[in-house]
């Protein structure tokens, strides 16, 4: 039986869409790399920029961070979605040696610690929130914080 050209034309055209592979999406924000991550808290402030190695080696949708500079770091970028936008997001314990009474042991100091709380953009622009601010760090917790841009140069 011989089919119309028209419908054998509509039939291969089915076949042909419903067999092709469909396209992954890649994923939001910059790849595994180096980069330079610059920071700034206002538009006139100078920042040394630190480097930043990016791996994948953290499972899918995540990127690992490593962080040079006067004192290294780590932390694990995972995606979310933020507005319709995937983006990476992550935190990491900050130390800046700030001793603290103990308040379960008297006469006893532990060290403050701040948590930063990371979001990369697609673009590689993004912040970091602050809980703390360097200059006025406070054992209660009072501290005002801040948010730094951030904006991630590949190297």
């Amino acid at each position: 039986m011989r089919y119309p050209l028209p419908l054998a034309v509509m039939a291969a055209t089915g076949f042909v869409l419903g067999a092709a592979p469909t396209a992954q999406a890649e994923p939001a924000g910059p790849l595994p790399g180096i980069y330079q991550v610059f920071e700034q808290s206002t538009p006139t402030e100078k920042f040394t920029p630190t480097p930043w190695v990016l791996t994948a080696d953290c499972g899918p949708d995540c990127l690992r961070v490593f962080s040079g500079g006067e004192q290294p770091w780590g932390m694990d970028l995972h995606t979310r979605d933020e507005n319709g936008t995937q983006v990476w997001h992550g935190t990491h314990w900050v130390n800046f040696g700030l001793k603290c009474p103990d308040p379960q042991k008297a006469g006893k100091t532990h060290t403050k610690q701040f948590e930063a709380y990371w979001v990369i953009r697609p673009d590689g622009t993004g912040f970091v929130n602050l809980p703390f601010s360097p200059n006025n760090l406070d054992c209660d917790g009072g501290v005002e914080g801040q948010t730094r841009t951030v904006r991630l140069v590949p190297a």
